[in-house]
């Protein structure tokens, strides 16, 4: 029998039930269904609540994307406040990091968020006033909602409990112990509401004031195309490290057989979602894809810094025609200060730049030549003495301080590397003193050796690698001759089209046979797109003209062209939250975090002394790290739970 006036959900404890908790969406503690849904006003509340579990993608405590790979460092200062955010440190079943399962350390209640979801699902209809089409539309959005906090506890646990429905309070205890349901049928499930719901979302959103944060449909197909490239990847399917991953059943909970369909799977929604968003987002016959013709640039400015700024504005411009997704509800100006570089004129220092997340030296030479080409395989670049030092040319006037020493390692490198990397000796675009225009002349100087404006000046606000992330920071901020700062608001990316469309080069090219079959033309067309808006030349072109004669043929086979995806994703989507779940799915985690984390040696006051490759940190990644651990305390309550391997 349905209960209107107290449901609860399927929890994971066995004697553990909640009564509702409605007090976000009814006054004067009147927990009562009927009243959640007396009217459009109170129904939109309830509506309001099921959004309101979407987790913080802008802060590293509720965020592992940000700081969950080797992709930063944080200076020690911020290692001694939240050492247990960088790269998943100290994971545990006492009290796990990031505790989405239950709702701890970071992570959100998401199985409270599904119940709540359940319950609007089950109780809209009560709604009078509210016409046919917007009861759709809510409908859908609680169904991506609900799809959604499934998919983000599956990627980090794998198999989850499906909670399709509520369970009564008169349901026995036997059916509040739970068990976890094999990954491939999470994602099934999941599948089958972004279907449901995806068609009776608006394309877009039109009304960015009012609709902000609203679920489209562009972000439903897009979200569809994500998660099944990712149930396709290798540690969802095929890995042998999962066999015997089963049950009290016996059932096994990840399946160790390859299923080559699935990337067929992901192939397709890839294309859909590729063409509605297009459609959609970009306008009739035009691309979404952000490029610099997009960018409106002072009269003063370089081809170049156009370019660089250009860059800048495809994560940081408000509403940009290629963002599907973005997060403006939470504390972007924040965020932007934890990465704000800081700079200095004849008479002030940055009020407020903290400057604690640094690129790490890996992810920096992760970045092309400017030929377009890995360090490592471009017969025009010194990769042998790539850390010398040297003097910065008059040709890198518009990326660096010419006259000046620096290594040898920031010297010509794709577009990409200036707009989003800082560096000692380098430049950072930012509005000018007094509101100025900020043409060439007024680009701001980073010194960061120790001493210096931007180095090491005490325990905290520094880069503990000496590299600085400016990709995250608008060039929009903007600094007065006091040295006060002002942030600018923007929506952060959960889903670009950029993102899209390298998901849908990777798809295409995992549909063919083996590893040594020649590579597929629409996969290299699509990474071209977006090396192309990145300045550089395709695929074809630069390893034929530009690579050692062992790399020439890199791109005729499936093997060498996923090479050149995976590189191509790390590059694009850097600091952006999205590579640490690219290395997870593609089970090198085991390979990039376990090499040590190095930077400069930040201690240093001369360039010869600065310049010394130096190891931060040596992490230890293991097989059992690729999913997350359950509180142990919710495996001894259920006993139909079973843990993760090697937790």
């Amino acid at each position: 029998m349905k209960k209107r006036n107290y449901i609860v959900t399927l929890m994971l404890v066995a004697a553990s039930f909640s009564s509702c908790d409605y007090l976000d969406v009814v006054p004067d503690n009147m927990p009562t269904i009927e009243y959640a849904f007396r009217n459009k006003v109170e129904a939109e509340k309830y509506l309001y609540t099921c959004y309101s579990y979407l987790p913080n993608w802008v802060n590293v405590a509720n965020n592992p994307g940000l700081n969950g790979g080797e992709e930063v460092w944080n200076c020690p200062y911020v290692l001694g406040n939240t050492q247990y955010y960088q790269m998943n440190i100290g994971n545990n079943i006492s009290s796990p990091n990031f505790n989405y399962w239950d709702g701890a350390n970071g992570g959100k209640k998401l199985y409270e968020a599904l119940r709540n979801c359940n319950i609007f699902l089950e109780n809209i209809e009560l709604v009078k006033d509210l016409d046919t089409g917007q009861r759709a539309q809510w409908i859908a959005e609680v169904k991506f909602l609900k799809a959604y906090y499934h998919w983000f506890l599956a990627q980090l646990y794998g198999p989850i409990p499906l909670i399709k429905e509520n369970i009564s309070i008169e349901a026995d205890e036997k059916d509040m112990r739970v068990y976890r349901e094999p990954f491939d049928e999470v994602v099934n499930y999941i599948i089958q509401l972004l279907d449901e719901a995806k068609d009776n979302l608006p394309p877009k959103v039109e009304n960015n004031i009012a609709e902000d944060g609203r679920i489209t449909g562009a972000i439903a197909y897009a979200m569809k195309a994500k998660i099944l490239v990712t149930a396709a990847s290798p540690l969802f399917n095929g890995n042998s490290d999962y066999t015997n991953f089963k049950d009290s059943r016996g059932i096994q909970l990840i399946s160790s057989e390859y299923d080559h369909q699935k990337w067929e799977r992901a192939r397709q929604a890839c294309k859909e979602a590729i063409e509605f968003c297009d459609a959609e987002l970009g306008g009739p016959g035009e691309r979404a894809l952000y490029t610099v013709n997009d960018y409106i640039a002072p009269s003063k400015m370089t081809a170049e810094t156009r370019l660089l700024n250009a860059l800048n504005k495809v994560m940081t411009e408000k509403w940009n025609k290629e963002l599907i997704w973005g997060d403006s509800r939470n504390d972007i100006q924040g965020f932007e200060r934890n990465k704000l570089i800081t700079i200095n004129q004849t008479t002030f220092r940055t009020a407020g730049a903290n400057s604690q997340h640094g690129p790490t030296l890996r992810t920096v030479e992760n970045y092309y030549t400017k030929n377009g080409l890995p360090i490592d395989e471009d017969a025009t670049w010194d990769y042998n003495n790539r850390y010398k030092l040297t003097t910065i040319p008059e040709d890198h006037k518009s990326y660096a301080v010419v006259g000046e020493q620096t290594a040898y390692l920031h010297l010509n490198r794709e577009p990409r590397f200036y707009a989003n990397v800082g560096f000692d000796r380098g430049l950072l675009y930012l509005k000018g003193v007094d509101g100025l225009e900020n043409d060439e002349t007024k680009q701001h100087k980073i010194f960061s050796r120790n001493m210096e404006a931007a180095g090491k000046n005490g325990i905290m606000n520094y880069s503990g690698t000496g590299y600085f992330d400016k990709k995250t920071v608008s060039s929009e901020c903007s600094v007065n001759n006091s040295g006060a700062w002002a942030g600018y608001r923007y929506p952060f990316p959960i889903m670009r089209l950029g993102d899209l469309y390298l998901l849908y080069a990777e798809a295409v090219n995992e549909c063919l046979p083996n590893d040594n079959s020649l590579s597929d033309e629409i996969s290299i067309e699509y990474v071209d797109k977006i090396r192309m808006r990145a300045g550089l030349k395709g695929i074809k072109e630069t390893w034929d003209t530009y690579a050692m004669s062992q790399f020439k043929s890199k791109y005729e086979t499936k093997a060498g062209m996923r090479d050149i995806i995976r590189r191509e994703r790390l590059i694009e989507l850097a600091f952006e939250g999205q590579t640490y779940y690219d290395k997870r799915r593609w089970k090198l985690m085991t390979t990039y975090m376990n090499e040590p984390v190095q930077g400069w040696y930040v201690e240093g006051i001369e360039a010869e002394e600065y310049y010394t490759v130096t190891t931060l940190f040596k992490p230890q990644f293991g097989a059992k790290d690729y999913l997350y651990p359950i509180r142990e305390s919710d495996i001894l309550g259920n006993p139909n739970l079973i843990q993760n391997p090697g937790w």
